[in-house]
């Protein structure tokens, strides 16, 4: 497939209550506190790992720690799941690209409680997923409108954090980088812009590799509900 060039996107849903906080936040953080720093081949994480396989509909028996048996889509349908989204409301797969094509649809009919938007049309919220490029992609919203299948990440935002002055997003996804290791359930943080004009005041902006391992970012969800 032709690599096409990077656009932000994001997507919103229903609003919760104000000032509540979408129930994947506290699942994500409970994963977060559980399983951080140890690698995807070890115990308990390996164990657990297949309950991610699981509420995404594949085998408990996958090995995780082979390339071709990656967990972390498995990791968001899971923390999805046990917040409370029902098979209807999100697309549980052991892709990213499945439930962000079905969000940005869900966007471009005004329907459903999980909306994929460009990023520069909202700013990230707590329980949103950011979803972005890997391994060097440069895949667009486009694309990610058109096709069901590539490669790519998401995580949830759980935080927000100010770091010498720049707001970040913070987030917590499964098969993270870890140091010795192949994988883990781990954080990132995005940093944040401040925009002009009719632009949210805070959107995701052009990544620092520096800041983060995964600089090309595509969209976001939201994974707030009704």
């Amino acid at each position: 497939m032709p690599a096409q060039a990077s656009a932000n996107v994001i997507a919103i849903p229903q609003p919760l209550a104000a000032g509540a906080v979408p129930p994947v936040v506290p699942v994500a953080k409970a994963e977060f506190d559980r399983f951080h720093g140890i690698d995807e081949g070890d115990e308990p994480l390996r164990s657990r790992i297949a309950d991610y396989y699981e509420a995404a509909g594949g085998s408990r028996n996958l090995d995780p720690t082979s390339n071709d048996n990656p967990w972390s889509a498995a990791f968001v349908s899971f923390c999805m799941k046990q917040g409370g989204a029902t098979a209807a409301q999100f697309r549980f797969n052991m892709a990213h690209s499945v439930y962000i094509h079905a969000a940005i649809a869900n966007a471009m009919a005004n329907a459903g409680v999980f909306r994929g938007h460009r990023i520069t049309e909202y700013a990230p919220r707590l329980g949103d997923l950011i979803h972005h490029n890997r391994s060097g992609g440069h895949l667009d919203f486009e694309f990610a409108r058109d096709n069901l299948f590539y490669a790519s990440h998401s995580a949830i935002v759980v935080d927000f954090e100010t770091r010498s002055g720049v707001r970040h997003a913070i987030t917590v996804g499964g098969n993270e980088g870890i140091a010795g290791g192949t994988g883990t359930v781990g954080k990132k943080a995005f940093p944040l812009r401040a925009d002009a004009g009719d632009l949210p005041p805070f959107t995701v902006g052009d990544l620092d590799p520096a800041v983060t391992d995964k600089p090309l970012l595509t969209e976001t969800m939201s994974a707030y509900k009704e």
